[in-house]
């Protein structure tokens, strides 16, 4: 086995283990600060069972497409990911 092929295999299976350690959940809150340079948002969030937070104020990294559309004080549904105790936004829109 080649050298390369080897890399690319090892590669392969970090993303396969990486993958199964993150957790997705749902919550709903209000925005209270969004830091565009750093890319993250601060939510004061209900409680998340799946990731076994209580109701906090948190810090999500997001996207620059998706941050672009937010302000603070909006109240707000979404789709996390929990990832080596980080904590990342897939999905956020205004609720009422």
């Amino acid at each position: 086995m080649t050298k390369h092929l080897k890399i690319a295999l090892l590669t392969g299976l970090l993303t396969i283990s990486q993958i199964a350690s993150a957790t997705v959940a749902y919550g709903y809150g209000q925005i209270r600060r969004i830091d565009t340079k750093n890319q993250t948002i601060t939510i004061k969030q209900s409680a998340i069972k799946a990731f076994k937070l209580p109701a906090i104020t948190l810090v999500y990294h997001i996207m620059p497409t998706i941050v672009n559309s937010l302000k603070a004080g909006q109240k707000v549904s979404f789709k996390a990911e929990q990832k080596d105790n980080q904590y990342f936004i897939l999905e956020i829109k205004e609720s009422k």
